[in-house]
């Protein structure tokens, strides 16, 4: 099941000329960045030598793509964690599965600021040594290994500064407004930035074709998912689209597939297809933006589809614009600060992570490696990497009451064609009348379970009668909070979702998380996908709060059709029985669905459709 998509593109558009002579106003401006917005604004009437810059560099990107495996060997960084150079097949998609589809291009833009550079300066590299992913030098190909790479630095960095540029006349606008509607503002802070970066990076993407024989890689949810940019603002070509077959490569004038291209998730949670026109430069705003513009621009998610036509590559460019190391983000801190943990930088440049913010994160140095300590800013480092933990599994789940039942309803995975799926599942009998979903680490998903059981086989031997679902939840998130206090034992690195239809409290929901907090609540979701999960539930509740005190009416085959509808919906893809655990709570029991009883109500799903 596909989400619904606007066609139509509604990106603000500018013309550069107005940019320079600041008649974009500030209104144009909030439409194009605050928090109703699309997050992006389209500049047309850029430079002409624009056009064949762009077309040149694009092409170029599938032939670097065929240099020999030693030549590609020989430009990438494993020290600059593959951020500078070539990388392909190094970062791992959320299924755990190494990125085959595409290949990166990483160039440091240090060069715009001073043209001898190809990195931060010697005094940066060494007052900030341990940051190998912003500092390591660029790496260039040899352009006399095939004659189509000739002059690939000349045109890549020439296009670069083209592109940089026109950002300085993006963050002046910015800057206008900011001056004009925040307290205490620095004018001409953020072109400063963009201006004198030597941390600002480049990245050429080629999607590679596939063959008629293999399978499309845009069916893959993974590809190239929906994320956030965490720059300032992030600078955008629009897509070079290229047939290729092994002796030849063709500029197409259009992309073969109307569906491929830039999606953008609007504050209404439909998916907005943008068009960039080849000869206009867009700029989508980023969470560091979000943070200095004191989220008067928002950062909004968007996700790239591919084409799904065979021997059809994908071309683009993207300059991250950001601070250098030492720029102060706020008062106190600078860039580096907020970049202390050296796993941040892995993924900066990258698509696969979804919350962190670059004008957010505080120095951990010393404290993540205490369980129980608080560091200087009041924060338990241990126990935020065991919430980042929970979305390893990249899985996601959601529970919803019903009149007269409770349900959870998750994603199921199987790393491996050969384990027997039946051993494979988050899904926990705790008492006749209670279930657990736990999301997270499998290894203590099951720990946790056995606990569960055991505290309420101990309930029920000592009181004679089953333990409350609210007395359980409290029981387990007790124990996790205690984990907190003391450093005998790592805390758990799980979120836990309780169902049950209890006698006092009738149906009823309840999730614990690996702090110890826990609550009940209507509907829940967690996992990856939460926000998405959590809009869409809300706007059901919304909908249905007139007349109703829950989301769905119905018994529980409606509630379920419900859930595994608004899952689908947020992963973007259609689920089979396979691909689905569903537990349903109904008056004094608690059951499994098999993946017959799943199929039912898939196929009900589609004859509703």
């Amino acid at each position: 099941m596909q989400p619904d998509i606007q066609r139509s593109n509604s990106a603000v558009t500018v013309s550069l000329q107005d940019l320079v002579d600041c008649k974009v106003s500030n209104e144009q401006l909030a439409e194009a960045f605050d928090e109703d917005s699309l997050g992006i604004i389209v500049v047309k009437d850029i430079p002409s030598e624009f056009i064949e810059l762009r077309k040149k560099v694009l092409l170029q990107a599938s032939y670097l793509s065929r240099l020999s495996l030693e030549s590609l060997e020989k430009l990438e960084s494993p020290e600059g964690f593959y951020l500078t150079g070539w990388s392909a097949g190094k970062e791992k998609l959320k299924n755990g599965k190494f990125d085959l589809h595409k290949g990166s291009y990483y160039v440091n833009c240090s060069f715009y600021k001073d043209p001898s550079l190809e990195g931060p300066t010697q005094e940066e590299c060494s007052q900030f040594e341990k940051y190998k992913a912003y500092t390591t030098s660029n790496l260039w190909p040899n352009e006399e290994e095939l004659e189509e790479l000739k002059l690939f630095q000349k045109n890549i960095k020439d296009l670069i500064k083209l592109m940089i540029d026109v950002s300085l006349q993006v963050s002046k606008a910015c800057d206008i407004y900011c001056t004009q509607n925040l307290d205490n503002y620095q004018p001409g802070y953020l072109e400063s930035i963009v201006k004198n970066s030597t941390t600002s990076k480049a990245r050429l993407l080629h999607y590679y074709p596939y063959k008629e024989e293999e399978s499309d890689p845009s069916e893959d949810s993974d590809w190239c998912g929906e994320h956030l940019d965490h720059s300032c603002l992030t600078a955008l070509t629009s897509a070079l689209f290229l047939r290729e077959t092994d002796s030849s490569i063709e500029i197409l004038d259009k992309s073969p597939d109307p569906l491929s291209g830039l999606y953008i998730r609007n504050r209404h949670g439909d998916y907005v297809k943008v068009n960039i026109p080849p000869d206009c430069l867009a700029f989508q705003t980023g969470s560091a933006l979000e943070e200095v513009s004191l989220n008067r621009f928002k950062a909004v998610p968007h996700y790239v589809k591919g084409t799904a036509v065979p021997n059809v590559s994908r071309n683009t460019l993207a300059i991250f614009l950001q601070p250098s190391l030492h720029d102060k983000v706020n008062e106190t801190e600078n860039f580096a600060d907020d970049e202390i943990q050296e796993g941040k930088q892995i993924n900066h440049f990258r698509e696969d992570h979804r919350l962190f913010s670059s004008c957010s994160i505080t120095s951990s140095a010393g404290f993540d490696r205490h369980i129980t300590v608080f560091s200087p800013e009041g924060r338990l480092y241990q126990v935020e990497y065991a919430f980042k933990a929970v979305n390893t599994t990249n899985i996601t789940c959601l529970g919803i009451v019903g009149e007269d039942c409770s349900v959870i309803v998750s994603q199921k995975k199987i790393p491996d064609k050969l384990l027997d799926p039946a051993t494979v599942t988050y899904l926990f009998h705790i008492s006749p009348s209670v279930g657990m979903l736990a999301t997270g680490s499998i290894a203590d998903a099951r720990s946790l379970s056995m606990r569960a059981r055991a505290e309420a086989a101990e309930f029920k031997y000592k009181y004679g009668y089953e333990m409350p679902v609210d007395a359980l939840a409290k029981r387990m998130a007790n124990m996790a909070q205690l984990y907190t206090q003391k450093a005998y034992m790592r805390p758990m690195g799980v979120s836990l979702s309780f169902v049950s239809v209890d006698e006092e409290l009738g149906p009823s929901l309840f999730k614990t998380d690996p702090a110890g907090y826990y609550y009940s609540a209507k509907a829940i979701s967690t996992g990856p996908k939460q926000q998405e999960v959590t809009t869409a539930l809300e706007r059901a509740y919304k909908k249905k709060k007139k007349d109703s005190e829950v989301i769905v009416k119905g018994d529980w085959t409606k509630v379920v059709e419900f859930a595994i509808t608004t899952l689908s919906n947020a992963l973007t893809t259609e689920l089979r029985k396979n691909d689905l655990e569903v537990g349903v709570a109904t008056k004094g029991s608690f059951k499994v669905l098999s993946p017959d009883e799943i199929d039912e109500r898939l196929v009900s799903i589609a004859e509703q459709d």
